[in-house]
């Protein structure tokens, strides 16, 4: 009986700390300014608020979705963080996929929609997520779903603030680079200096920054200085707007090639007027992280130039 006893004590012990017999570090980080985390690589523990023994994300369901797991931290998720707006970020763990919810489950999609991609202005992906101290121990995080309102749990999403998990983001290392724009742009410049030594150049001293607010209705202006959900997003491809070759993109082919030597005839702005596209190649449609054609602000009237870094 002893023995039976024994092996049963084992076993338990085992189910609890994971089939490798390691669950959680000793030393738990302590949490850290909510806005301190830009950039982070970071796995991701928690615990429930009443005890029990903490637990890493990590992806199952053959890949397709996110949960917490005994297994060890060696198994955990690694994870970017991004921000998105003031102390809201995005997840993306080392295979390109994204912590989302659909204010349930914790999901796990590789490309992330947007109101931009999808067209639609009401529409968002559920990938932002508020970091915030935990309502029930401030030595932990909590977070908190965007879309829902609802927090992160030991077994998906929950309305409760004091249900939440006890999270804790845990330092890592080999996480992938979110997209996003470089300053490493280089070339020699050679300002003309004048015989009295003055300097000849220009100085942008006025720029319409969020120009796509002005000019944007029904997709005219296209591309933002900033998104949410990163460059892919801001600076996209035009072509749900523009249309395939820039065609649907009438303001801009009229308005880029109008005073030029192959300016429109009249023959042009009937076929445009009758068909609502332009009657040949006006631009190429790829933005981020070709930009083929745009930004390009001499030559393309009706795209963003600018953005935010």
């Amino acid at each position: 009986m002893a023995k039976w006893q024994g092996a049963v004590l084992a076993l338990a012990s085992l189910v609890a700390t994971g089939c490798d017999g390691e669950s959680y570090p000793k030393e738990i980080p302590a949490s850290a300014d909510v806005h301190s985390y830009v950039g982070a690589c970071v796995s991701i523990g928690g615990e429930r608020p009443e005890g029990g023994g903490g637990r890493f994300l990590r992806k199952r369901n053959d890949g397709a979705e996110f949960g917490f797991s005994t297994e060890a931290e060696s198994k955990a998720a690694r994870f970017v963080m991004k921000p998105s707006d003031i102390g809201t970020y995005l997840f993306r763990d080392a295979e390109d996929r994204h912590l989302t919810s659909d204010g349930n489950i914790l999901l796990r999609p590789e490309r992330l929609e947007s109101d931009v991609t999808t067209v639609d202005d009401e529409y968002s992906p559920g990938a932002e997520w508020a970091l915030e101290i935990s309502a029930t121990d401030p030595t932990y995080h909590a977070l908190r779903h965007l879309d829902s309102g609802r927090y992160l749990a030991m077994g998906g999403l929950v309305e409760d603030a004091s249900e939440a998990a006890l999270v804790a983001l845990f330092p890592e290392s080999d996480c992938v680079e979110f997209p996003e724009l470089t300053l490493d742009a280089e070339g020699d410049v050679s300002p003309p200096v004048f015989e009295d030594g003055s300097l000849f150049g220009i100085v942008d001293t006025h720029s319409h920054l969020l120009s796509n607010f002005s000019f944007g209705g029904g997709g005219i202006f296209h591309g933002a200085p900033f998104h949410p959900l990163g460059v892919e997003h801001a600076l996209g491809d035009c072509t749900p707007f523009h249309g395939q070759e820039g065609r649907r993109d009438l303001m801009g082919f009229a308005f880029d090639h109008g005073g030029g030597p192959d300016g429109l005839s009249q023959e042009d702005l009937l076929v445009g007027f009758i068909t609502k596209q332009a009657p040949r190649f006006n631009h190429h449609s790829d933005g981020y992280p070709t930009f083929t054609t745009w930004p390009s602000a001499n030559i393309s009237s009706t795209h963003q130039a600018q953005y935010y870094k």
